[in-house]
């Protein structure tokens, strides 16, 4: 089953067991990828080198950031105009989250009669997800 009009004519178990096997490989697939960027970055780094030479692909170690202690000479070796300019001023990010419903403390209000677990039970969302997981 390749393509959607297969999957309307499949069964749920059909279905079910088919998603779980096709998140078991993609699970063994990842490792795999993990395995091996391991290893080239393992490699790159007893290369001390930034990038791996390849006819197709361009393959380079992503920057993290800076070490400041092996970036300290610049200071003897330029001059301090030129260093303030490479240097970004400290910051503070301040992120604001909307205010929201904490479903814990409304699973304790359902206790307070039928119309209040209505309510609280009629406003719940639901992604478009399924959750499979493989039973003992």
């Amino acid at each position: 089953m390749h393509n959607n009009e297969g999957y309307w004519g499949a069964e749920n178990d059909t279905l079910i067991e088919d998603i779980f096997e096709q998140k078991q490989l993609q699970a063994e697939i990842k490792d795999r990828i993990q395995r091996m960027e391991h290893v080239l970055i393992t490699r790159m780094e007893e290369d001390n080198a930034a990038a791996i030479p390849h006819p197709r692909f361009r393959v380079e170690r992503v920057l993290d950031g800076w070490d400041d202690n092996k970036l300290q000479p610049l200071y003897e070796l330029m001059s301090s105009r030129d260093v303030a300019k490479a240097i970004l001023p400290e910051s503070e990010r301040v992120i604001t989250t909307p205010e929201r419903w904490n479903g814990t403390v409304l699973r304790t209000f359902m206790k307070f009669g039928s119309e209040i677990r209505n309510t609280i039970e009629g406003a719940k969302t639901w992604k478009r997800q399924i959750k499979i997981t493989e039973l003992e």
